[in-house]
């Protein structure tokens, strides 16, 4: 999808290798790019981050522990805007 030229993005996988990479590049072109939506398997340190600086409408946290883990930890209270967050394959879908 684009909006006034801006391409509307989601990544996959956001906490790993490639998906970081693409990040990168997103953040070298925040004009071209805006990211949506994010996931992870099980690192919500690194997502906890990306939603911070990205600000994505949705994000999938796979690993039902780590799910878990993001409340317990109060991360939902160190978000600086709001998300809707989900969980496994149900919130990759």
């Amino acid at each position: 999808m684009t909006i006034d030229n801006i391409k509307v993005i989601s990544i996959l996988g956001s906490t790993g290798s490639i998906g970081t990479q693409t990040l990168d590049v997103v953040r070298s072109n925040k004009n071209l790019f805006k990211v949506e939506g994010l996931s992870t398997n099980k690192n919500i340190d690194l997502l906890l981050e990306q939603i911070n600086e990205f600000k994505p409408k949705v994000v999938t946290i796979f690993d039902d522990d780590a799910y878990d883990d993001f409340y317990k930890k109060g991360y939902i209270e160190k978000m600086n805007h709001k998300v809707s967050i989900y969980k496994s394959m149900e919130g990759l879908v």
